[in-house]
């Protein structure tokens, strides 16, 4: 196995299952990993703003892919490698209907969360986030009275809606779908869009392609919808114990969950030889 870049999704994957740290075991894991030659990327939906305490842990991380592949960001050279974002006619279309169903939501704009101040009361954590974490991404969230003059003439990475029920899945999913937006799950009551074409597969795909590597080349790990595509494409993937059936059936293996150090240990195996 020559394994040259490796993948891995953040929450339920990478992340302790408080989903603020890395152990120590997996960071040695990476860093040996890296030392050898491979590139490492973080592919999450969370927005980049919201990455910064994870590469804090891991420093030699060579791409953030974010917002469910909408924006690749290389932190090598500090510049966007690619974006794929809504268009905003669609962005503001999107933004209207969603503030007439009563439910919180925010849109990514420049790897930043935004949301409408009024929406905030339709916030309730119905997942299994613990709270800690809960607060970190609210503190990233920048409020706004008017969302849709905030936006101007920008295009949106994703929109995220949370504490959606259950019985309210297929409602909203048919609202995204109406917009011809890719949708997503990534964790217990939400539901994510993005752009027909932006997805963790495709952007990592593109990726190695610009790396001159294939499929076979690439290593990737993930536990939700979200990873689906890229565990797909990816020669070398791996589904997290903890992670759902649809995500194991896309993985061509299964690794230890997440509290496990699961991710550390098949790299360990397959590439540290150890």
């Amino acid at each position: 196995m020559s394994i040259k870049l490796i993948a891995t999704d953040l929450d339920g994957t990478l992340m302790s299952p408080d989903h603020i740290t890395i152990t120590d075991f997996t960071v040695k894991a990476l860093k040996q990993a890296h030392d050898k030659g491979v590139k490492i990327a973080i592919a999450t939906g969370r927005p980049l703003v919201l990455t910064d305490d994870v590469t804090n842990q891991i420093p030699f991380a060579d791409y953030v892919i974010y917002a469910n592949g909408s924006g690749v960001y290389d932190r090598v050279h500090s510049k966007t490698l690619c974006s794929d974002l809504i268009p905003n006619k669609t962005a503001i279309d999107i933004i209207r209907d969603f503030l007439n169903q009563n439910v919180f939501f925010e849109v990514y704009i420049n790897g930043k969360s935004h949301y409408q101040a009024d929406c905030s009361k339709f916030f309730l954590n119905n997942s299994d986030m613990p709270q800690e974490f809960i607060d970190q991404v609210e503190a990233s969230m920048e409020a706004h009275d008017n969302l849709i003059e905030y936006l101007g003439d920008r295009g949106i990475e994703k929109i995220t809606l949370y504490s959606v029920e259950d019985w309210q899945y297929d409602k909203f999913t048919s609202i995204m779908k109406k917009f011809n937006l890719t949708t997503a799950v990534s964790f217990e009551g939400c539901l994510e869009g993005t752009s027909p074409t932006a997805n963790k597969g495709n952007a990592v795909e593109n990726l190695s392609k610009s790396l001159n590597l294939t499929a076979d080349e690439v290593m990737c790990f993930g536990d939700a919808g979200n990873d689906i595509q890229m565990l797909e494409w990816a020669e070398f993937s791996f589904a997290m114990g903890n992670g759902s059936a649809e995500c194991k059936a896309a993985a061509k293996f299964t690794a230890l969950s997440n509290a496990e150090d699961g991710l550390a240990k098949a790299v360990n195996k397959y590439i540290n030889n150890i």
